[in-house]
């Protein structure tokens, strides 16, 4: 919806300064006259002030940033309910068209008053009272600039055409960002708490978190990065003797996780921990088994989809094995994650078994950043201290991934490691491949205590099950903590990180 022109912002006794500045703005624009510039010399600058509307409120508020400040960020300008212009981010200009502007910030922040402080009742000081009669003469003034422009640029505009958009003006990259953190600590490593949490308070603890987060962040701006991370397995299935649910439940939280995500500012890089589950492969569903069938009564010679299913696999997990193998080596896989056993024999047990024994294991996690998720799968399995598969795993196959996680969030190279991946030097040796270390090393875990890991980030932040560490370089990052309730804590961090 385009804003009021000045003329029609004229209507009225008093002139607005902001819509005079508008107006002459616009002809400037389309024109490109330097005449307007010289007719404008001398004048003081506008005072400007805009509504804005907070995602984290759900309601509009007052702003002294200039108009460019929310055109850099992407906001749109909408008409409120009650008929004033807010900024907003697109994904809530539905929501502002329905809102109006609170009466106290309409007291605070009048849009065409100059912006002083207020003290705690709201009334303005005494130097706005100064201030408005010198903002009347100056709009008065704009609005005789105006009233001798139109009649030369208006005939000009209609004779040439509309004038091409000018390009807009790229901010410079900063080369460092704000990172502000938070790790929720759980105690995913005990089995009782396994046992007895269930699926819905885990994600209900996760929600409150995220929410005192985003209120201790409220006033950080958008400009900067904020990480909100939560330990591994803190979506497991309820047992003691394993940590991974059926297919379906998996499904049934990444659709939840995914629908609280888009409720988060764009900001927020957004990771929950990690999700345990499982699949069983050689099901054949109906269509499958009907269509095997019609080809033997025609004789011919059909794939058995279960067959090739387990292929895929033994094809999967080789892959891993090789991917994780080149990755971290020989001695570090065998010796620094007592990964000694062969994953190739474990992968070529699968043909002893017939369709429908075979159960896949999988520690995932999700990784959601404005609107978007990703997945992570965890490359190097834990075979010591808390394990991944427990006495109620007997004969899984542990899919690793295959792939280490390094990726661009506001400019800010993030790393994410699974527990022992971090153990591994996954991250630091994929850094060293690649020419690129992560500015931010995240890790979530799951009662990892304090052992060594390969560093390969200018800022660890590590989310563990038994508390979270912080660390710029080899220096500990001073963290604010809030108790959550037993064994349960939120810990907030910040640091200034290098972008690329």
């Amino acid at each position: 919806m385009p804003a009021p022109s000045g003329r029609e912002a004229r209507t009225g006794s008093t002139p607005s300064p902001t819509a005079a500045s508008d107006r002459v703005l616009a002809l400037q624009r389309t024109a490109g006259n330097a005449a307007v510039s010289r007719l404008l010399a001398g004048q003081p600058a506008l005072l400007q002030r805009s509504f804005v509307y907070s995602h984290v409120h759900s309601a509009i508020g007052g702003s002294h940033e200039p108009d460019a400040y929310y055109e850099r960020l992407h906001f749109q300008r909408v008409q409120s309910a009650d008929g004033h212009w807010v900024w907003a981010d697109p994904r809530n200009v539905g929501i502002v068209a329905t809102l109006n502007v609170p009466p106290l910030v309409l007291k605070r922040y009048p849009p065409t008053a100059a912006p002083a402080a207020h003290d705690g009742d709201g009334s303005a000081p005494q130097e706005a009272a100064v201030l408005a009669p010198q903002l009347h003469a100056v709009a008065a003034q704009l609005e005789q600039v105006a009233e001798r422009l139109e009649p030369v640029l208006l005939p000009a505009e209609a004779a040439l055409g509309p004038a091409k958009p000018a390009a807009a003006a790229v901010a410079p990259k900063p080369k460092t960002r704000r990172v502000h953190m938070a790790a929720l600590q759980a105690p995913t490593h005990d089995n009782d708490w396994q046992q007895s949490v269930p699926l819905d308070r885990r994600l209900a603890l996760l929600k409150r978190a995220a929410g005192i987060a985003l209120n201790r962040w409220e006033h950080v701006g958008p400009d900067a990065l904020c990480v909100l991370a939560a330990p591994e397995y803190l979506f497991a299935a309820q047992a003691k003797e394993s940590h991974f649910m059926a297919a379906e439940a998996a499904r049934d939280v990444t659709a939840q996780l995914e629908e609280f995500a888009k409720t988060l500012p764009s900001n927020v890089l957004f990771v929950p921990g990690t999700i345990g589950w499982s699949e069983v492969v050689g099901k054949l569903p109906a269509a499958a088994e009907a269509k095997g069938k019609e080809g033997k009564e025609k004789g011919g010679e059909p794939g058995d989809p279960a067959k090739e299913k387990l292929e895929g696999v033994v094809r999967e997990l080789e892959a891993a094995h090789q991917a994780c193998r080149k990755l971290a080596g020989e001695a570090v896989a065998g010796e620094k994650s007592g990964l000694g056993k062969e994953w190739r024999f474990e992968a070529g047990q699968i043909k002893e078994k017939a369709p429908g024994d075979v159960r896949l294991v999988f520690n995932e996690a999700l990784v959601f950043f404005n609107r978007s998720v990703m997945r992570y799968r965890k490359m190097f399995e834990s075979v010591e201290g808390t394990t991944d598969r427990r006495g109620g795993d007997m004969g899984t196959l542990f899919m690793h991934g295959d792939r280490p996680f390094s990726e661009v969030f506001m400019d800010v190279r993030v790393s994410l490691e699974i527990c022992s991946d971090f153990a591994s030097d996954a991250a630091k040796i994929a850094a060293e491949q690649r020419g690129r270390n992560p500015a931010l090393q995240l890790v979530v875990a799951s009662d990892y205590r304090g052992a060594e890991g390969g560093r390969a980030g200018q800022h660890l932040l590590l989310a563990d099950s038994t508390g979270a560490t912080s660390q710029s370089g080899e220096d500990d990052v001073e963290q604010a903590t809030i108790d959550l309730g037993p064994r349960t804590k939120l810990h907030f961090s910040t640091n200034e990180l290098p972008t690329e």
